[in-house]
């Protein structure tokens, strides 16, 4: 009798041991992605070119430190085309979109405040580009004189959300596939108090820039 308890224990455990191995992730899509985001996305692009010496900073210097330790890959831009008109892209590339110790990414919501900014408007929008539509979010950061309006969205794996509860089932949706996703946040904002405005402006820019990255890489960026 002992020896069967013994047994049936041994089964019991196996077959628990079996069940967490095929139920944790361990696919890492990271390993299949291969993101170098400097190698993407493109210096100059129709009527863009990246500014060297830009004139508004994209983050201050305290604030990209802490972003360079959290990322694995981070890019930082500004862009100027031939009216004058400037851009700020800022990608940040996370291989690990876990709650549990991943290097998730840190909404615009978090670090602009850190930076002296208010954030008085946020809200849920669809970016329609020509690779399809994009559910992105709309903030306007105010500090002093400067209004900064603010189009993001982020990714986990190769899906495009732009809220908690859609991070949240994504994550979840690739888990239980078996995968480890990998993630982006990416944000283009422009310094304008004309927010409606800069908001088709910043869509734009972000069409030209779809149609410009590699066509194997653009899934990354959330576009079908």
């Amino acid at each position: 009798m002992i020896v069967n308890k013994k047994i049936v224990l041994f089964i019991l455990m196996s077959i628990t041991a079996g069940l967490t191995y095929f139920l944790t992730p361990h696919i890492v899509m990271a390993d299949m992605h291969h993101i170098e985001l400097e190698k993407m996305v493109p210096n100059h692009f129709d009527d863009w070119k990246k500014e060297e010496t830009a004139a508004a900073l994209v983050q201050a210097p305290d604030v990209e430190a802490l972003l360079s330790k959290l990322y694995s890959n981070l890019l930082m831009r500004t862009y100027i085309n031939s009216k004058g008109e400037r851009m700020m892209l800022s990608i940040a590339y996370g291989p690990d979109q876990r709650d549990n110790g991943g290097r998730q990414v840190h909404r615009p919501e978090v670090c602009y405040p850190a930076q002296g900014f208010n954030i008085v408007a946020n809200q849920a929008a669809i970016f329609s580009s020509q690779y399809g539509e994009i559910p992105v979010r709309h903030l306007i950061a105010k500090q002093n004189n400067r209004v900064e309006p603010i189009t993001y969205w982020l990714t986990v794996g190769l899906i495009a959300v732009n809220n908690t509860s859609s991070f949240k089932f994504s994550q979840l949706s690739y888990g239980v596939k078996g995968y480890i996703p990998d993630g982006m946040l990416i944000r283009v904002s422009s310094i304008d108090a004309n927010t409606e405005e800069a908001y088709k402006k910043q869509a734009a820019f972000l069409n030209k820039l779809a149609a410009a990255l590699p066509e194997k890489n653009r899934k990354n960026f959330g576009f079908n």
